[in-house]
């Protein structure tokens, strides 16, 4: 499953970026905003990123259900990033779904 997503760092830093939830985790890349700002959707959409973050299922404690429309993922580490999903109504129930069993 993919989705457009903000993201917010423990440091209170954010960026736009495209989320993978797969079976081995959670794929962040970070896209350009300036390539969005132009294109739109369509710059969104082919901007492919750069790696940005990658969680392990196993590095993962929690992963709670906020606003509506995003997740607080918080690792073993004691780090939480805050995700807001473009379709949250496909993504949120997909990542609950993935995230059972495994954290």
């Amino acid at each position: 499953m993919e989705d457009g997503v903000l993201v917010y760092l423990p440091n209170k830093k954010n960026f736009e970026g495209r989320v993978t939830i797969g079976i081995q985790g959670i794929d962040v890349k970070k896209t350009s905003r300036i390539i969005s700002g132009i294109f739109g959707a369509l710059g969104h959409a082919l901007d492919k990123g750069k790696d940005a973050l990658y969680f392990k299922w196993e590095d993962i404690t929690s992963v709670e259900e906020i606003e509506k429309a995003g997740c607080m993922i918080t690792l073993k580490n004691g780090e939480a990033y805050k995700i807001i999903f473009n379709h949250p109504k496909k993504s949120l129930p997909y990542l609950m779904n993935m995230v059972q069993g495994r954290v």
